[in-house]
């Protein structure tokens, strides 16, 4: 088959039209990013009342000694905040094998979220080499059982390397698993029920990432917005009754040296 000069051309510059609405797609999506950003900044909205923080932070570390500690400790965190009326407790920390160096640990642990019967724990989704499709990485089977809610604590990236939005669901071959986020709030209902998943099997990728229900976060502020106590504060019981009577509670890693993303 012989083009023309004209063809020639005329290709040619529907590429060229082509590049540059693809590179105008790239700016204005920048843009668009700026200006969502921006807004954010503005806004200066209150946190809500009833999200608190306990942080696994430096101040923690420095007291109960190098990271990581026995699962007793985290029972023991679960029961103190039981006892002070913790609406649903969270805690975002991988318990996917046995403690093997306190093996008791682990039936205390499973005592602790049986008992407290308000547990989330969070289902990691990762890469664990470059260009190797994503895992699961469950919690051991017995802290399952005991827990009221598991969620995904897996989070996209802009290609800026921002995270701005989040997917309800998302999963291994199938979003089979809420957010974080959404199973606490969840728990917290009466009686406690996640939302049927839409997904109709339409997409499924047995080896790939398959997400539903995208949502921009509309965030409150800065680090230091939501109240935090620290970690070791709550675990010898240093706090004021009732600072977390009807609250969502999350305990999580705060500290740089923990690499927590």
């Amino acid at each position: 088959m012989r083009f023309s000069a004209s063809d020639r051309l005329s290709t040619g510059l529907a590429l060229t039209a082509l590049t540059l609405l693809v590179a105008a797609s790239g700016v204005f999506g920048r843009i668009d990013n700026l200006l969502g950003d921006l807004g954010q900044r503005l806004a200066g909205r209150s946190p809500p009342a009833d999200v608190a923080i306990v942080a696994i932070d430096e101040e923690s570390l420095s007291r109960l000694g190098r990271w990581p500690w026995s699962r007793r400790l985290h029972a023991t965190v679960i029961d103190r905040l039981v006892a002070d009326g913790a609406k649903v407790i969270a805690v975002d920390l991988v318990f996917a094998e046995p403690d093997a160096a306190d093996q008791p640990a682990d039936a205390r642990l499973t005592e602790a979220i049986a008992r407290a019967d308000r547990v989330v724990l969070p289902v990691l989704i990762e890469a664990p080499r470059l260009n190797s499709p994503p895992i699961e990485t469950l919690p051991l089977p017995q802290l399952i059982e005991g827990a009221a809610a598991l969620g995904r604590v897996h989070v996209e990236l802009d290609t800026d390397g921002i995270a701005r939005g989040i997917y309800l669901r998302e999963g291994v071959g199938r979003p089979a698993w809420p957010h974080f986020a959404q199973a606490m709030l969840e728990a917290g209902r009466e009686p406690p029920a996640l939302p049927a998943s839409a997904w109709e099997g339409g997409r499924e990728s047995p080896y790939g990432l398959v997400t539903e229900g995208y949502r921009r976060v509309r965030f409150y502020g800065p680090p230091g917005r939501v109240a935090s106590l620290s970690y070791a504060q709550v675990l010898t019981g240093d706090f004021p009754p009732g600072s977390f009577r009807g609250k969502y509670v999350l305990v999580g890693a705060t500290a740089v040296g923990l690499g927590d993303v």
